[in-house]
């Protein structure tokens, strides 16, 4: 027992010993550039791409991206005006008219009837004649094209 702790105790030294040689305070030391903020790990980068190739993929399915400023203001008056309900919760109303764009685009004979499924929620059920006027609205604002 005694020579292990002495063993252990010899070897911290000389591992201090020879850590201490590394540098000191009076040896400036060339520190590696830092990498710029903007710079991204591998896993960031990853990520990055996987946004950028599902955002592509909802663009080849008619998917807008989410509107922004004016023209998400203007989209939800236009869906407002159809059912003031969808006051209620305008991000839910944009999600289904961005959805709704690829029954629009792939111009589907049930588009009407997917626009009142789609827009179906919190116990707001649509009759078919609003998720008409809900496609006429999209492609009166052109935001299916965008």
């Amino acid at each position: 027992m005694r020579t292990r702790i002495i063993t252990a105790t010899l070897l911290l030294a000389v591992a201090g010993t020879a850590l201490s040689g590394c540098g000191s305070a009076k040896e400036p030391t060339a520190a590696a550039p830092e990498a710029p903020a903007a710079s991204q790990s591998p896993a960031d980068q990853a990520d990055r791409a996987d946004q950028a190739d599902q955002g592509d993929a909802l663009a080849a399915a008619g998917i807008p991206d989410a509107p922004t400023g004016a023209e998400r203001a203007a989209l939800i008056a236009a869906l407002q005006a159809i059912n003031p309900d969808f006051a209620k919760d305008p991000d839910k109303a944009i999600e289904a008219a961005r959805n709704q764009c690829g029954a629009i685009n792939s111009n589907s004979p049930e588009a009407d009837a997917e626009a009142a499924r789609r827009f179906t929620y919190h116990g707001n059920e649509l009759p078919e004649s609003q998720g008409k006027a809900i496609n006429e609205a999209l492609k009166r604002l052109d935001f299916c094209t965008s």
